[in-house]
Order: structure tokens, then sequence, then C-alpha cells
């Protein structure tokens, strides 16, 4: 160990002061050589005992200053998730010391919000359990109780200082009664000078030193600065209990992971700093501590902190907006936590499965292009009767009509662009269900939806002129012939039939005459929209509407032919209207003339 401390110091005496502030003054030798050389486990061993752990104990515990957006969701999913993938238990606890800054529905907003997220807690707010309650305004008893026995023990003692007397140090951003003085008073003395109902509050007395820790993500964490001596130190003494009597978040934090039996805390980076001051706490109740792991916080795009105050991060505005709640439990589990699994796509079930205490070091970036991603993907594996994964969905038929309905819905306050429905099939509610069963894969929502596919609904526009890819005359001609063939196939179609299912069975020798015998098709039938293959297509308009609009298309291919060659014989480029090739051939001639 003292070499391992020696390494630091001869490596940071090389780093300017600035540079080592930016790296943390909680974080030190974070060298692999320096890890490995520490008695204490590095976090990659740590991380490899949790796979075989007992079943785990987690806790998410919010405080109702805010309301629960991204950030916030991501620590109580991955809390939700080590629990259960350990066989665990799973507590929600509301931390609500700061009631100043309570916002009065910010609680039952958490509570709806992690249950439309699928996050249920097996003890807590609103289930109970042996450990509650689980606010910690309701607890107020068991942290003064506990304060009184770190007075007892010597480990925290009653601080008269007013703010007056500590002005000069906040001014110079020095820790409050950082001289102790009031830690120098007898405990009989301090005693009676509260009896007497002087304003005080209860501080830890902090050892000089706090902590090191070990973290799952980091490693060791807030090592000594050996340059550092105790002269230079100054006591960071934090308060238990204010003056009010109500505890503050590190005395309340402590005591309840500790009478919860708290096993794991899985939080942000921000709580590094304070971590030591837990240790510490428990250190002086002779606790043993839970283990940590803090990961990074989720920032934008210019690397600003999510706040749980801003309203577009905010889960109820994903709700309001569409999202599932799949998704969003999907794109929080990737923001700086890796998997071995062959595709991100990935429900609740899936992420219990797939959980490793695999996080990434380092802030995460939101982005929206995989916010969509996801939110495509899960919307079709509602859609589908089985998962990309291969995993029946028993209520994929109930997805699919509640959005049929809708369609119908829409399609009826608004007929009018849908009237071309009334000849293909004139049962709508069954010609949406032919539709979007075929086109599920595609949908949105049901405006985008049903603007996307009008094509089934009236007759799409062809243009009137060739397919500029199309340059040659023997093109062409191939073009009319694989057409004509297909068109006499249509008719060959039995009518009773009324659909393509035997076109389609036979098509193949179809598909080796061209190329672009599809694209020529999706022309015709759907006015070049891009979609779902041109066989379905055909099978929900029908043998009728698709032989229809085939031979609008080769009709308006053959008008749009005499046009272009009128126009090139009004330019000059051809001889005569017939006669390409001559017409070619003569402006040849005369541009060697010139």
């Amino acid at each position: 160990m003292t070499g391992s401390l020696s390494l630091a110091s001869r490596h940071t005496t090389f780093i300017c002061s600035p540079c080592r502030d930016r790296l943390g003054r909680f974080i030190w030798g974070k060298s692999k050589r320096q890890g490995t050389r520490s008695k204490h486990k590095s976090g990659e061993a740590l991380k490899a005992e949790w796979d075989s752990s007992k079943p785990l104990r987690t806790r998410f515990a919010p405080s109702p200053t805010g309301y629960l957006h991204l950030g916030s969701l991501r620590t109580a999913l991955y809390n939700y998730l080590l629990a259960k993938k350990s066989g665990g238990q799973f507590l929600l606890r509301i931390e609500d010391t700061d009631q100043k800054r309570t916002i009065p529905d910010a609680e039952q907003r958490i509570i709806e919000d992690l249950q439309w997220a699928g996050l249920e807690w097996d003890e807590g707010l609103g289930v109970g359990g042996p450990c509650g309650p689980y606010r910690q305004s309701e607890r107020t008893e068991l942290y003064q109780e506990h304060a009184k026995k770190l007075l007892e023990s010597g480990h925290a003692y009653r601080c008269f200082c007013v703010p007056q007397k500590l002005r000069p140090e906040n001014l110079l951003r020095l820790p409050a009664c950082r001289n102790r003085y009031c830690a120098s008073l007898s405990k009989e003395e301090a005693d009676d000078r509260a009896q007497r109902g002087h304003r005080h509050v209860i501080r830890l007395l902090a050892p000089d030193i706090y902590p090191e820790f070990v973290d799952h993500v980091y490693g060791i964490l807030n090592k000594p600065d050996k340059k550092q001596t105790k002269q230079q130190q100054s006591h960071d003494d934090p308060v238990l209990l204010k003056g009010d009597g109500q505890p503050t978040y590190h005395l309340a934090n402590v005591v309840d992971d500790h009478f919860m039996r708290i096993d794991h805390v899985i939080r942000g980076t921000e709580w590094i700093p304070s971590t030591p001051k837990h240790i510490a706490l428990y250190n002086a109740f002779g606790w043993k501590p839970p283990n940590f792991s803090h990961v990074g916080l989720l920032v934008d795009k210019g690397g600003s902190k999510l706040s749980k105050r801003r309203m577009d991060v905010d889960i109820t505005s994903y709700r309001d907006a569409g999202y599932y709640p799949q998704t969003i439990t999907n794109f929080v589990a990737l923001l700086g936590w890796s998997h071995t699994r062959d595709s991100d796509v990935m429900d609740l079930d899936d992420l219990v499965q797939a959980f490793r205490p695999k996080f990434t070091k380092g802030n995460a970036t939101m982005s929206h292009v995989k916010l969509s991603f996801l939110q495509q993907a899960h919307l079709v594996n509602r859609f589908a009767e089985y998962n990309a994964q291969g995993k029946y969905n028993p209520g994929y038929v109930d997805e699919r009509e509640k959005v049929i309905s809708a369609l119908v819905s829409s399609i009826e306050s608004n007929p009018g662009p849908y009237e071309g429905y009334k000849s293909i099939n004139p049962d709508l509610t069954q010609y949406c269900r032919n539709i979007f069963n075929k086109c599920f894969k595609k949908y949105t929502s049901v405006p985008s939806f049903l603007e996307d596919h009008d094509y089934f609904f009236k007759t799409p526009i062809v243009k009137q002129w060739p397919d500029p890819d199309i340059t040659s005359n023997g093109t062409r001609s191939k073009k009319q012939e694989i057409l004509t063939r297909l068109h006499h196939e249509l008719r060959a179609v039995e009518k009773e039939l009324n659909n393509v299912k035997k076109y389609r069975r036979g098509s193949a020798d179809l598909k080796k005459l061209s190329k672009r015998l599809f694209g020529w098709m999706r022309e015709a039938l759907a006015g070049g929209k891009s979609g779902i293959g041109v066989a379905d297509t055909m099978e929900i308009l029908g043998r009728d509407a698709s032989v229809e609009r085939l031979e609008r298309y080769m009709e308006n291919q053959r008008l749009g032919r005499f046009e272009e060659r009128l126009e090139r014989y009004i330019s000059g480029e051809v001889g005569k209207i017939g006669d390409e090739s001559g017409g070619e051939k003569e402006k040849v001639a005369q541009s060697k003339e010139g």
C-alpha cells in the first residue's frame, strides 16, 4: 500500500493544480497500474462478485422538490434491475427533509410515473413493509435519537455558532466552524446551553481525513493527498440536525439505508463528494456501509446536466408525447450501461435478464435519434405476433384493433380524401384491417399513417413523362413488354378471388425479366411511394383496382413517350417524330459542318 501511494505522489507532482482539480478532488490514482497495487478490491473484481451474490435490497429515494425526469428514472431503473436480477427487493423511499422546496404534487407524480414505467416496488410508500414508515418526514424521532447517540459517543457535538460569526469564513468559502470552537466545549456546558434554549445544530465530528472507499465503477476513491498535512486540513464537519430539529440529508440517508437493510446503492456521480461523509457516519455508528456504484450524469449535447425542474426532460412530457414506457426504460438503460445482447431493443423483462452491473465511466449524452429508433422498434413489437427475440405477444390483436378503430374513426370524421376505398372494399373496418396488418411496421400515428398510405384510398397521380432512368428506346420497349405481360396475367386471375395471391406465387419469372419491374409497378400502384412489397400492395387493392391502375400507368407512359418525341422534334433534336436515330445522325452531321 505504501508503494502504491508513493507512486501516486510521484505522478501527481507532474500535474498542475487546475488539471488535478478537473480530475476531481475525490478521485486519485486512477491508472490501472496503481489500482492493481492496492490491497483493496478493484471495481472490476467487485462487479464479478455481484453476479453470484445473495438477493440484494436496493432502493430509490427521490426528493419531491421536482418531478421525475430521465436521469432520476435511470437511477430508479438500475436499482430495480439489480434487485430483480439478484432475486432481491426494490424499495421506494421519499426523502422530503427539504420541506421549503417541496412541490405539493411532486410525490404523487413520481409515484404515477414509476408505475407507468413498470417499476413496481416491493416495499415502500403505498405498499408498506417491515421497515416503515417510508417517508422521511415521518421518521424525525428516529433521526433525533441517533443524533443524540453520536453526541453521547463523542462522534458529534453541538454547534452554537451564529451566522454572524460564520460570515467571514463563508466569504472565504471555508467550511463553517472550521476551527471547531464548539467541539471544545464540555458536554455539560453544551447540554446546559441547549436546555436554556440556545439555538444550535448538531455536527458530525469528522475524522481528520475522510476515509477512502471502493466504488463499483471508479474503483478506489478519496485517496488522501500525501502533500496535505493536518495543519493544512480544514475541518469539514457536516450538520446532522438543523436548528429546528430536522435532519439533514446526510443523517437521514445513512440511518434509513441502515435500518432498511440496503445492500447496494446506485446513484449519480454528483453524490461522490458526499460518500466519504456517509462512510464516516457509518463508522461512527459502528455500522457496515452498503456497496456504492456511481454512474455518470445525463447531459444534453452542450454538456449541461439534465435538471428535474426542466419540463423538457420530465417523464410526464414523454408520456404525453405518446412514447411507450418500454421505449423510455430501454432508452435510459442504455445511457451509461453496456450489455452483451445482439439487439439494443429490450423490454423490462429483457433488461432484467441482460442486466450486469457494468456501467461506463463519464457522463452520457442523450440522443433523440436513438429514442426515435427505440420507439419505432417497440411500436412494432406491440403489433407483432412475435417480437424480434421470438417471444410471443398475447396482446398483439387487441393492440392492432385499437389502431384500426382509430383509423376508421378518423376517416369517418373526414371522408372526403378517402372515398376511393368504396370501390375496392366497401367494408371500411375490414379494409383498414387489411392495410394495417400489412403495414403496421410503418405506423407512428393515425394522421401520418393515413398520409403515408393514401394511395390505398385514392388512385395515385401518375406522371405523364417517361422514367428518367430510361434513355434508350430498347429499354422502353422492354418496359412496355413487361408491363403488358403483367397486365395479361392479372386479367387471367379469376375475378371472384379479387386478389393477386395467385400472381404473388407465380411472379418469380417476372422478376427475372427486369430488375426495374417492381419499381415501375410501385409507380403504377402507389405513385412511387415507399412501403410494403408490390405483391402485398396488390393483394390489398385486389385484382380490379390493380389492373385499372396498371392500365392507366401504361397509357400515361405511351402518352409521355409521344409528348417527349414531339418536344424533341420541335427543338430540332430529331428529324421527325418517329425517327430518333435519324435525328441524331443529322445533329452530328450539322455539328461537324459547324
